[in-house]
């Protein structure tokens, strides 16, 4: 008689998991990225200083004034027209890819940014908000060097979609891990005609076991996610000119645009050495838009902070703390104050990285921002970074 209460509850229990597999079964995606999913932990907050964009509040641009033409009243009642003859088709599927007329990718060297045809006061608020919008918070904003950087998170896209994860669902997300995390930054420049150019680059932490035995763990730099930076700047791309467009393209006709000139896997970048063997410069073959855009992207990707930049002078401002630099500075502090106080952040340097022009080609250099002497090599060490990402 023993048998029969357990073999009815593993039938019960078999019951319950196709009920669920069943009730489940549309959890499972191939979504790219899911950082706001369907985790039992609390939703990531939007920043008190970021106002949330209402869903169907396309064309307001907050704290902004509004300019409207002629031409734009034309094609919005146009759009609406369009927009009601659609609605009459019962179960019309809606369009894959919207046409943009605000935003172009620009694919070039190997390179993705996002022109926007907008001055970056007018499309900083807009960007602030794009991020909360994919389940990333903004931690860091500097609109005075037009850099914005999330904070860390996981994808949970990456977990494995299996019929376990999908029958328990927000159960296990809390328990599985993928070991990866991503942030992102953005940075916008003013180009020449008034518009803007953004920026968006990746930056991976992954976790490897540190002994044998496999019982702890660290956290270590990884290489950027190229193609989480393409569809990063897609969904923003869509997301300006829904803000600003109602004639949208679809994500087809974006991903379509001619790209300036086709990637090419060779090597466009070398390291000069000094008779120490240390890096001293970084010549570029290429002209100086160009490197002055591949470099800005290189230091996002190291994840160097860039405090200001001239394009003029061809200068970018970045902070780093290198880990000698920061021992040496702990060890000033002297032993008694280590052992009993308590242990103040170091400020990171300030140093330069110039770009000169040599005719189709550009040449690099890093220094300290000061006068003072760089006896610990630092700048040498930047430029290094540096070149594995412009390489």
């Amino acid at each position: 008689m023993g048998r029969f209460p357990l073999r009815a509850l593993t039938l019960a229990v078999a019951a319950v998991s196709l009920t669920g597999c069943q009730y489940l079964g549309s959890k499972f995606t191939d979504e790219k990225i899911q950082y706001e999913t369907t985790s039992s932990r609390a939703p990531l907050e939007v920043p008190p200083d970021l106002s949330q964009i209402p869903v169907d509040d396309r064309f307001t641009v907050p704290g902004k004034p509004q300019v409207v033409t002629a031409t734009q009243v034309a094609d919005v009642e146009e759009a609406r027209k369009a927009a009601a003859g659609v609605q009459a088709e019962v179960g019309a599927a809606a369009p894959v890819l919207p046409k943009t007329v605000m935003t172009k990718i620009i694919k070039e060297d190997g390179q993705r940014y996002l022109q926007v045809n907008l001055p970056p006061d007018q499309v900083w608020e807009n960007v602030l908000d794009f991020w909360p919008s994919v389940g990333l918070q903004v931690e860091r904003e500097d609109p005075r060097a037009g850099v914005m950087e999330t904070n860390w998170a996981e994808n949970k896209a990456n977990l494995p979609q299996d019929i376990i994860r999908a029958t328990l669902g927000k159960i296990l997300d809390t328990v599985y891990s993928t070991g990866e995390r991503d942030r992102y930054r953005t940075r916008l420049e003013r180009n020449a005609n008034g518009g803007t150019d953004i920026y968006v680059t990746n930056r991976r932490m992954i976790e490897v076991y540190t002994n044998s035995s496999e019982e702890h763990t660290a956290w270590q730099p990884a290489p950027a996610d190229k193609e989480l930076e393409a569809e990063m700047l897609t969904r923003l791309s869509l997301r300006l000119e829904n803000d600003y467009n109602p004639k949208q393209k679809t994500r087809e006709e974006i991903e379509k645009q001619p790209a300036l000139q086709k990637a090419q896997p060779v090597y466009i970048s070398r390291e000069i050495r000094g008779a120490d063997g240390k890096t001293e410069a970084l010549e570029v073959d290429e002209p100086f838009d160009r490197a002055w855009r591949r470099v800005g992207v290189g230091l996002d990707r190291v994840g160097l902070t860039i405090a200001d930049r001239d394009r003029a002078q061809g200068i970018y401002f970045i902070r780093y703390l290198d880990p000698d630099y920061e021992v040496k500075k702990r060890n000033d502090e002297g032993l008694f104050a280590r052992w009993f106080g308590k242990e103040k952040p170091i400020d990171a340097p300030l140093y330069r990285v110039c770009l000169t022009s040599d005719g189709d080609k550009t040449k690099v250099t890093a220094m300290p921002d000061s006068d003072k002497t760089d006896p610990l090599s630092t700048s040498s060490r930047i430029l290094n970074l540096l070149q594995e990402q412009i390489r």
